[in-house]
């Protein structure tokens, strides 16, 4: 590979009620060195005048001194719906499921991006970015923006609002537990995914992906926790940085809050090892 390369979401996007797609990873054979690699979680789902929270970052170095090969997972955006009602489903890499009303709109959270080294199961990830989770909307209510991806420890949706009444939203996901909801037992979070809005007139937004998956929001507009971000301790330097944080830009040499979107990677070759035979 180049001494530094990006990598942009590649896959083929289904609607809101299909399956959630199969993405394939990118793949790529690593000479022996150090590498820093980064990624950036998937943006949750927009609604009416609210945005979805914003993917989260991870970095860390890798020393390799065998050539070896990596897969590269990217998360896919929180989805809104385009009839009503409609079931969203998950986003690839975890996000939570959401619904779409007449006078609601709770949408999906955001897929969570990883990398794994010599196999692509999930089990060898050695980073994960979360994702952010998705906002709601609702007409009697009010609206509520999605809990942008976190660090090691993400922050909470927002309370849900109707009549008076304050409704429960979904706790982050943390680095050794899932978001939970105190209305809402379905809707916790878990390893590796967010949680799901109930369904039914259940109007919370869907929680964002991660390590550990942030809750979804249980009714009247409340909103899901995002995940929480995670790397092993193979990696050296690991760093995560949350939303409300400066972060780097995958593309260019410029910083901004929160990864917008989809979710997207970077490899960068620094030091090549010369080793004796």
């Amino acid at each position: 590979m180049n001494q530094s390369e990006s990598f942009d979401f590649n896959c083929e996007v289904t609607g809101p009620s299909d399956p959630t797609p199969d993405c394939l990873p990118y793949e790529r054979v690593l000479r022996t060195g150090k590498y820093f690699i980064e990624l950036w979680g998937a943006q949750g789902g927009n609604t009416t005048g609210k945005v979805g929270g914003n993917g989260g970052y991870v970095s860390g170095y890798i020393n390799l001194y065998v050539k070896t090969k990596v897969y590269i997972y990217l998360g896919e955006a929180g989805m809104t719906g385009t009839s009503i009602p409609q079931r969203l489903r998950k986003t690839f890499g975890g996000g939570g499921m959401g619904l779409y009303g007449g006078d609601c709109v709770a949408t999906s959270g955001g897929g969570m991006s990883w990398v794994t080294i010599n196999s692509p199961a999930i089990e060898n990830a050695i980073l994960k970015a979360a994702g952010g989770s998705g906002a709601a909307y609702f007409q009697n209510g009010g609206a509520n923006y999605g809990s942008p991806g976190g660090g090691l420890i993400g922050i909470d949706g927002k309370q849900g609002y109707w009549r008076g009444t304050y409704y429960a939203f979904g706790t982050s996901g943390k680095e050794t537990a899932a978001g939970t909801n105190s209305y809402c037992s379905e809707c916790n979070g878990n390893f590796n995914n967010g949680g799901n809005n109930k369904g039914e007139n259940q109007i919370g937004s869907g929680g964002g992906s991660g390590h550990f998956g942030g809750a979804a929001g249980s009714v009247y507009g409340a909103t899901g926790g995002r995940g929480s971000s995670w790397y092993s301790v193979l990696r050296e330097n690991g760093n995560t940085i949350a939303r409300n944080s400066l972060m780097p830009s995958p593309f260019n040499s410029s910083e901004f809050y929160g990864n917008y979107g989809n979710g997207k990677a970077r490899i960068t070759f620094t030091v090549r090892w010369f080793l004796a035979c």
